[in-house]
Order: structure tokens, then C-alpha cells, then sequence
């Protein structure tokens, strides 16, 4: 999993970023320390916006001080939640909660000393997810559906791996080539028009028995 760390100061995040990394995932930040608030790494001259590439998996927020009215609003260093959002990148608030219900824009909101933290962030990263799965497997559905296969059971997957992004839709039938050729790349089209960042999209088609047909 990569994440992007969002700080109001510098290595207010340490807690979860070492949880993170000792968990082995990958973490990147909105902020290199002594940077301004307006100073991010999207900007010229910087190291450039992971979100822009597709790599990111979920954004952590680190908050210390307490939530006051939901914790709604967010600071200048904070403006990576709204690139987040852009980018269709769930976010997680990690510190000090003062708040029952994350705001609109946050998946969850967990405490920092939390020891299911990392177990959070990651089903928060799932469930960013669904909206391709469902993209994915509506996509191939329609396909069956056409082809007399209606009640043919499948399920779609999705995963990011450095900066590919990889869908897998599991047809319980066996399929001939032509078949799964369209549903590749219907659901290639299907996924992009959803995930527009990522450079790659890597379709894979697998059927039972196993045959595999992958479109790139």
C-alpha cells in the first residue's frame, strides 16, 4: 500500500508513519520538512505530486491537537485533502480525536496511538477501491449478459503495484478468446474513466477452467 502523509507541522506524523512502515508499506508526503504551507511537492521545482503519477493508495491527515466541530475544516498545509479528493484517494484523519463522525471529506478517523491504525488506513484504501471494482465488474457483466451468460457468477479485483494499477475479473465459466478479449477491454474502458491518473491499466481475465487473457 502507498500512502500520502499530510502534517500541519513537521513529523507530527511519526507515530503513524513508523507504524506504516513497519507494516512495509510505502509513504510519501504532501510536505518535505521546512517547506511553507503553499510549498508542496507538486510544485515546480519539487519532487512532484504522487497523486498526480497514480500511486497513491490512501491519504493520512496527522492531527495532534483536538477536532472541534467535526474537524471539518482544514488548514493551508492541509490543501492535499481537496487533491485527494480530486483524485478520488480516500482519506484517513489520524490523532487526537475530538469528534464521534469524521467530516464529509474523511473516510475515518482513528487515533494515532490506535493499534489497529494500520488495519484502518487499509480498509480505508479498500474501499476507495470499490468504485473501480464495481466499475470493473458491471463492465464485464454486460458483456456475459449479451452473450446468453446472465447467470454467470464473476468478481472483480483491483490492486496498485508501484505505479500500475492491476483489475482482475473472475469469470466462473469457461470463455472463448473473442470473449474474453471484449471483456478486457471493456473493462479497461470502464476503469479509466474512473482512475485517469494511473499510467498503466492492466486487465486481466481469468476463467474456469483456468485460462488467462491479459490486456494492457
Amino acid at each position: 500500500m502507498r500512502v500520502l502523509v499530510i502534517e500541519n507541522r513537521d513529523h507530527e506524523a511519526e507515530v503513524a508513519v513508523q507504524a506504516l512502515s513497519d507494516a512495509g508499506h510505502r509513504v510519501s508526503f504532501c510536505h518535505e520538512a521546512g517547506t511553507e504551507a503553499f510549498d508542496c511537492n507538486g510544485m515546480p521545482g519539487q519532487a512532484g505530486c504522487p497523486l498526480d503519477h497514480g500511486e497513491i493508495d490512501v491519504t493520512v491527515v496527522a492531527r495532534s491537537g483536538a477536532m472541534t466541530a467535526g474537524g471539518s475544516e482544514a488548514s493551508a498545509r492541509e490543501a492535499g485533502i481537496g487533491c485527494a479528493q480530486r483524485h478520488r484517494v480516500p482519506v484517513v484523519i489520524a490523532g487526537t480525536l475530538g469528534a464521534d463522525n469524521p467530516p464529509a471529506w474523511a473516510s475515518d478517523i482513528v487515533a494515532a496511538s490506535d493499534p489497529y491504525l494500520v488495519e484502518r488506513i487499509d480498509a480505508a484504501a479498500r474501499k476507495g477501491r470499490v468504485p473501480l471494482i464495481e466499475a470493473a465488474e458491471a463492465a464485464a457483466r454486460a458483456v456475459l449478459d449479451r452473450a446468453g451468460l446472465r447467470s454467470v457468477p464473476l468478481v472483480g479485483r483491483v490492486s496498485r503495484d508501484d505505479r500500475r494499477l492491476h483489475v482482475s475479473v473472475d469469470v466462473a465459466t469457461d470463455l472463448d478468446r473473442r470473449l474474453r478479449e471484449t471483456i478486457g477491454v471493456r473493462v479497461a474502458g470502464a476503469v479509466r474513466a474512473i482512475e485517469t491518473t494511473s499510467p498503466s491499466i492492466d486487465v486481466q481475465v481469468l476463467t474456469s477452467p483456468p485460462t488467462a487473457l491479459i490486456v494492457k
